[in-house]
């Protein structure tokens, strides 16, 4: 009776171990599309408060885990004051969120966030971790209120 009472705690010890190991487990890993997507990342600390990016598409498709295809990017960078820095708006790109970069082989139109600078091209890569942008063909730049200095005799 001693020994049948000891199996059956061992028994429900290790159901009870084996049920709460499966929920601990993560969720398996879905693919699907979204509307309305968006998604923020913020600088690292001590200023984690502070926002560094938002990501916004109309429709985003999750590729991979953390890989999306998003259609109608905004992308926009603000400074650790809260200042828009810059914003690139592209037709459609590929987002990756744990590598904070965002891709296209596409159309790119970038606006400085005071609005002076104006570039447009074909084909970028954005990399927010080290806050570089680069536009790769085809590429076109306006500058509005520029006002060269006078020089001195």
């Amino acid at each position: 009776m001693k020994t049948r009472t000891l199996l059956l705690f061992a028994g429900v010890a290790l159901l009870a171990l084996t049920w709460s190991f499966a929920r601990a487990q993560p969720k398996p890993f879905t693919i699907g599309t979204a509307s309305d997507f968006s998604t923020s990342i913020y600088y690292d600390p001590p200023l984690q408060d502070k926002l560094k990016a938002t990501v916004i598409a109309a429709e985003a498709e999750q590729k991979t885990d953390g890989l999306f295809l998003l259609k109608k990017l905004k992308l926009d960078a603000f400074r650790e004051t809260g200042e828009r820095e810059l914003t690139v708006e592209a037709p459609e790109c590929l987002f990756d969120s744990s590598a904070q970069t965002a891709s296209s082989a596409g159309a790119v139109r970038v606006q400085s966030g005071d609005g002076r600078l104006l570039l447009e091209g074909v084909g970028f890569l954005w990399q927010q971790k080290t806050e570089h942008l680069t536009i790769s063909n085809k590429i076109s730049t306006v500058i509005t209120g520029f006002r060269p200095t006078k020089k001195e005799p």
